[in-house]
C-alpha cells in the first residue's frame, strides 16, 4: 500500500516530465515548421565526412562505442559553392564520396537535410510520443495506486 502523499509524488513527477516533454516537442516543431517554410531543395554532392563518436547496443545489451561519420555536401546556391554538414545523419562508413545527392536548404542558416528524409520533423514526434508514455504512465500509475480500488 502506497501512502496518498506518495501516490501524488509519483503522478507528479511523472505528470512533470511529459508537460516538459511536450513543451520541448512543440519548440521542436515550431523550428522544423520554420525550416519547412523556409526550405528549399537543391542537388548537390557528398564531398567529404567528418569523424564523429557514435555509441550502440550489442545483443547482450553492453553499450560500446565506434568511429561514425557526419556526411559534407557540396552545392550551388545564391550565386556560389557551398558547403556544409548534413543534420541528423550519421554512417559507419565514409563510402559515398562523390555521389550526387538532393537536399532540403534553410538559405537563412545554411542548414542542409537529405530531401526525402524525416529531417527536422524527427525530434519533435519522438519527444512527443516520449511525452505521451510520460501521461500515460502518469494515468496507470493513479489507476493502479488508488486506495479504493478492487
Amino acid at each position: 500500500m502506497i501512502s496518498p502523499s506518495m501516490r501524488w509524488v509519483g503522478v507528479g513527477l511523472l505528470g512533470a516530465f511529459a508537460v516538459g516533454l511536450f513543451v520541448t516537442s512543440g519548440v521542436l516543431y515550431r523550428s522544423a515548421s520554420d525550416f519547412q517554410a523556409h526550405a528549399v531543395n537543391v542537388s548537390g554532392v557528398i564531398s567529404g565526412h567528418e569523424e564523429d563518436r557514435c555509441s550502440g547496443k550489442d545483443r547482450n545489451k553492453r553499450r560500446y562505442h565506434y568511429t561514425c561519420f557526419k556526411y559534407r555536401v557540396r552545392y550551388d546556391a545564391e550565386g556560389g559553392s557551398r558547403e556544409a554538414l548534413v543534420e541528423q545523419v550519421r554512417s559507419d562508413r565514409p563510402d559515398r564520396m562523390g555521389e550526387k545527392v538532393e537536399l532540403r536548404l534553410d538559405p537563412r542558416t545554411q542548414t542542409v537535410f537529405f530531401a526525402g528524409t524525416q529531417g527536422p520533423w524527427l525530434g519533435p514526434v519522438i519527444t512527443a510520443l516520449f511525452g505521451l508514455l510520460c501521461l500515460g504512465g502518469a494515468v496507470l500509475f493513479f489507476k493502479l495506486t488508488d486506495p479504493n480500488r478492487g
